[in-house]
């Protein structure tokens, strides 16, 4: 598999969205796309907020696992450190590295000796694991918390773990109670014990987490709501509400569209997503992003794609516009791709294939941040004076 094309260190665009002047997280970590990453935190650079704890659900098949790996990544490429928690042991070491630049370490290594000799070499006196990637698998809630959290968080104070430093948990589904791990499976458990747990575990380590800059990426799965109502939403995730209110930042993603190639082969698809919670920015922000099978997170197609949609205006079924074009850099005639005049080529592919090319992909996610700005302005009215 051909390794792609690690995108460049992100520079800033749209100075009035940095908010240095009072910012709410010390270290702000990249989901991979533009668009979610202005959604999540509303500045440029931007994206997962530190010190918080970020929910990510959905069905399977939604890229939770894709955009959890991005996460840590980014962590890393700012000399910080990732821990994955692999409830599911569905962790593909090859391609995270590969494709999301997440690095492993050399525990992997077939040979002990040598991976003794390498910690050995290059990690601080009295420190016998790789600071840089951490790989556990919780084994309970209580454990998770106990065990995992609670080391990490005395690690990052001692300069153990470097930070930034990013903690997935993929997922929060698979892990048991403490009596459902001692119960046989024909006995019953009550649901309510995996609630408790979590609802009395984010109250302990809540601000812990908050005061050492530590990123939780909760990666969930939802079931059907058998009971909602007409008008209520039909996804729900286990484990009770605790991470309803102790979340920062939670995200609906959901697939909606198919990527396929020429042979009509799917390669990837189209995930859409709904900010529907979030303490760092406004909420209720939508969006999509495109997945590549062997690439992960496609941002050149999702830009390209949203420009596109935003030169247009929108309407609704009589014809009324309920959202009108916002002129910008990128425009789109018949099936020919232009960027600032620039043809780009027929199609999609070839116009990414151009961008690229070109080096433009900065250029382009600095179009997305203007065109952003504009479509979520600040209130032109001033608070009355209390």
């Amino acid at each position: 598999m051909t390794k792609p094309k690690r995108r460049a260190v992100e520079e800033s665009a749209g100075d009035n969205l940095k908010r240095d002047d009072l910012p709410p997280c010390r270290y702000y970590l990249s989901t991979g796309s533009t668009l979610l990453d202005l959604d999540i935190s509303g500045r440029y650079p931007g994206g997962v907020g530190s010190g918080r704890i970020t929910h990510m659900y959905g069905d399977n098949s939604t890229a939770k696992s894709v955009l959890c790996a991005e996460i840590l990544g980014s962590a890393q490429r700012q000399k910080g450190s990732a821990i994955y928690e692999d409830a599911e042991l569905t962790l593909d070491f090859e391609r995270a590295e590969d494709l999301f630049g997440l690095r492993v370490g050399p525990w992997r290594c077939n040979d002990p000796e040598q991976t003794a000799e390498w910690i050995k070499e290059t990690m601080p006196e009295g420190v016998a694991h790789f600071p840089e990637f951490t790989y556990r698998i919780p084994l309970t809630v209580a454990k998770l918390y106990d065990d995992e959290v609670n080391p990490a968080l005395k690690m990052i104070h001692s300069g153990v773990l470097p930070s930034p430093c990013a903690m997935g948990v993929d997922t929060f589904s698979a892990i048991p109670s403490m009596e459902e791990a001692k119960e046989k499976l024909d006995k019953g458990t009550y649901g309510t014990s995996r609630a408790k747990m979590y609802s009395k575990a984010f109250r302990k380590y809540i601000r812990p987490i908050a005061e050492a800059d530590l990123t939780i990426v909760a990666v969930d799965q939802t079931r059907t709501k058998i009971d909602a109502g007409m008008w209520e939403k039909k996804h729900v995730t286990s484990g009770g509400k605790a991470m309803f209110f102790y979340a920062s930042t939670r995200i609906f993603l959901k697939h909606t569209a198919k990527v396929f190639n020429e042979f009509g082969r799917a390669k990837g698809v189209r995930i859409d997503y709904e900010i529907e919670k979030n303490k760092i920015a406004p909420p209720f922000g939508r969006g999509f992003l495109y997945v590549l099978f062997d690439y992960g997170v496609d941002n050149v197609r999702a830009n390209l794609e949203w420009l596109k949609d935003m030169g247009k205006e929108q309407k609704n079924k009589d014809g009324k516009v309920i959202r009108p074009a916002i002129p910008n850099k990128v425009s789109l005639n018949a099936s020919w791709w232009k960027f600032e005049g620039a043809s780009l080529g027929q199609g999609i592919e070839p116009a990414i294939k151009a961008i690229e090319k070109k080096g433009w992909e900065t250029d382009l996610e600095h179009e997305v941040v203007r065109v952003w700005t504009i479509m979520n302005p600040k209130p032109d009215r001033k608070p009355k004076h209390r």
